[in-house]
């Protein structure tokens, strides 16, 4: 009885493998097409409401792909474990008949295809997860880089459009300004005070994504 039970159970664990296995197969389709709409959406001009979209299927397909994924693991584990349970029954088994019992040929079938292929399989799979976190990583970079660009262009935009109306006495009674007075003409401080502003806001933002990014990849 021992020993069709652990027939039975690496039988079943092999074809809990083949649903998985056409699970991730599935699940890998999905990653394709995240990769193709990224590359075709990362071009400028940045289609943000595509790669939000893109983001949101990568996040959901990552779970689903991790567990089943882990699940492969599992039927792996369980094979092995039942097979040598297998292997060491028989063994018992011809010892108490006197003579070598003939099912060994069922356990050389599970070592040399059922066994070899689930880890084939596993193989296989396996750096499409690094693939599917590697994209949501990029995806995410790719979008505060493109806010950060937005509030950047705000920022300037706003200042741009301040300084150069503001009068002279006011720009020049500006701490910036009042610097500036000592070394350029009255007239140049308003435009000056907008472009170290400007470049400024561009440079911190620029540091900003820079720490991001470092953080990200920790």
């Amino acid at each position: 009885m021992r020993l069709l039970m652990y027939r039975h159970k690496i039988m079943w664990a092999y074809n809990q493998s083949r649903l998985l296995k056409k699970r991730l197969k599935a699940k890998v389709v999905t990653i394709q097409t995240c990769h193709q709409e990224v590359s075709h959406n990362s071009t400028s001009p940045l289609d943000f409401k595509a790669i939000q979209k893109t983001l949101q299927t990568a996040w959901e397909t990552l779970p689903p792909y991790t567990t089943d994924l882990s699940g492969l693991i599992a039927q792996i584990r369980t094979i092995e474990i039942n097979l040598t349970n297998y292997q060491k029954r028989l063994s018992r088994l011809g010892k108490k008949a006197g003579q070598p019992l003939k099912l060994k040929h069922f356990s050389k079938m599970v070592q040399d295809k059922y066994l070899r292929q689930v880890q084939k399989d596993h193989a296989n799979l396996q750096p499409n997860l690094k693939v599917l976190e590697n994209l949501i990583g990029y995806i995410k970079t790719t979008v505060a880089i493109w806010g950060i660009g937005l509030a950047v262009g705000a920022i300037v935009a706003s200042i741009s459009g301040q300084f150069p109306t503001m009068n002279q006495t006011v720009a020049i009674n500006h701490p910036l300004g009042s610097l500036l007075a000592n070394y350029l003409p009255h007239a140049w401080v308003a435009p000056a005070i907008s472009v170290i502003l400007s470049v400024g806001s561009a440079i911190a933002a620029g540091l900003v994504t820079k720490i991001w990014i470092g953080l990200r990849h920790r």
